[in-house]
């Protein structure tokens, strides 16, 4: 080959001179000048650019997939609270609340369901009755006396000594079916139902194969926060062959950890401004790929009101990359509905139900599925009186992702998924004073098309 002297000074500048040499020497040219081993370069940068497309298409499944999400618009109070608190407000949100359990009930075709102001006429006869549990206590002989409400009176039941271990533990303000035979006015009470979930058939008849990674209880802000485990599950994203199957992240909740949730709290704050919390959230979620895309609910930590249900997050404090939604809330991912709610109610559910605690919350979502209401007893867990009440479970989800806990839990229950998505703090003093043992690090991914849960454990590679 012939070459100018300029473009001999370029050549041997490249580090790749000899592939470069090898495609000159393919041109016809009798005199080759530094623009020709300019288009030699761009040349062989177009295909390594080409190359690496074609890599990222085949590694990065996830990227491939044609998003389908839908946020069931019935199911967010964003944008919709119109309580102020009246005596009408609670009066219509206990009765919206008692009219969709009681048509759960009806549309199972129960027989022989009555009302309160009926009980008189059926002396002597077998009943049933929809209300809800306005008082609970013990006779003197040892008996149990439930006093109940609907919507035209109250009734008294007893359940007597012998056959109180055969019917199920019910707490007050339950909605249930009590089923007896009526003397003197008070029904005997012979089996007792909740609303539960029907056992469905779960065929989802997924033909994309993704996963969907669950995640709660980030708290931003916090000492405890685990950055170094956060910041290796984005990693594992993008490496790992599982990882780069993920197209949905799912937030349930407590994404910083906000100011002045719990006594002392400042002393366990490293980020003590909300505002700059969410900043630091935000230059997190920057280095997920911007093929997964993200959908976050808010928790008690995060800053909007505490009493459910919870509207979602400011605009001044969402990434714009990530779709916001109230808690609770209904998402459709394909043809998977989930039912994604933070979980507070769950530490009054733990303190009426003595089965229940901290170690086991699948059980704890298992009583709200059961009871059909995402806080069933009122006054322990704040609850605004909307003229609708947005914590009935009406529809029953293929998914049921919570938080709150601070503990990786799973359960399939009539066929629905229990996921509790654990944590990525770290215990702090509040939870040792409590008892509470959480486990951090850990993501569930779910795969809906082969019906698999796994565990992320970031523990298992950040040392």
């Amino acid at each position: 080959m012939r070459l100018t002297k300029d473009a001999i000074n370029l050549l041997q500048q490249m580090p790749n001179k000899e592939t470069i040499t090898e495609l000159l020497k393919k041109s016809n040219k009798p005199f080759l000048t530094k623009d020709d081993v300019m288009e030699a370069i761009k040349f062989l940068s177009i295909q390594k650019i080409e190359k690496v497309q074609e890599e990222k298409i085949e590694s990065y499944y996830a990227e491939n997939i044609s998003h389908k999400i839908e946020i069931i618009e019935e199911s967010d109070v964003s944008g919709k609270s119109r309580s102020r608190g009246t005596v009408e407000d609670f009066i219509s949100y206990f009765n919206d609340r008692f009219s969709k359990i009681k048509n759960i009930f009806l549309k199972r075709g129960i027989s022989d369901v009555i009302t309160t102001k009926d009980i008189k006429n059926y002396d002597r006869k077998d009943v049933g009755i929809i209300c809800f549990v306005y008082d609970i206590r013990q006779s003197s002989k040892g008996n149990t006396i439930i006093e109940f409400e609907d919507e035209y009176g109250t009734g008294l039941g007893i359940i007597v000594k012998e056959n109180l271990d055969k019917l199920p533990s019910v707490i007050q303000d339950d909605i249930i079916l009590i089923k007896g035979r009526v003397i003197n006015d008070m029904i005997i009470i012979k089996e007792i139902e909740f609303p539960d979930i029907s056992l469905y058939e779960n065929n989802l008849n997924i033909e994309e194969d993704f996963y969907i990674a669950y995640l709660s209880d980030i708290h931003v802000g916090s000492k405890k926060f685990l950055e170094k485990n956060f910041n290796y599950f984005i990693e594992w994203l993008t490496k790992s062959e599982e990882g780069k199957k993920v197209a949905y992240m799912v937030i349930a909740g407590d994404i910083v950890d906000g100011i002045g949730i719990y006594p002392k709290q400042e002393d366990e704050l490293i980020i003590k401004d909300i505002d700059k919390q969410y900043e630091t959230f935000n230059e997190l979620a920057k280095k997920i790929p911007e093929w997964i895309k993200i959908i976050a609910i808010p928790g008690n930590h995060d800053a909007v009101r505490r009493a459910e249900p919870q509207p979602s997050l400011n605009k001044k404090h969402c990434s714009s990359s990530i779709i916001y939604a109230s808690n609770p809330v209904y998402v459709k991912i394909h043809s998977v509905l989930h039912l994604v709610y933070h979980g507070t109610s769950m530490d009054s559910i733990i303190a009426k139900i003595p089965k229940l605690n901290y170690d086991n919350p699948a059980l704890c979502m298992q009583e709200l599925l059961k009871r059909r209401h995402l806080s069933p007893f009122y006054g322990d867990n704040l609850v605004v009186p909307e003229k609708k009440d947005y914590l009935v479970i009406e529809t029953v989800p293929h998914v049921f992702h919570t938080g709150h806990l601070h503990k990786n839990a799973y359960k399939k229950y009539r066929n629905c998924l229990l996921i509790n998505s654990g944590t990525f703090q770290d215990r702090t003093d509040y939870q040792i004073q409590l008892g509470h043992v959480p486990t951090p690090g850990i993501v569930p991914i779910f795969n809906p098309k082969r019906n698999v849960i796994k565990e992320v454990n970031t523990f298992a590679k950040v040392s």
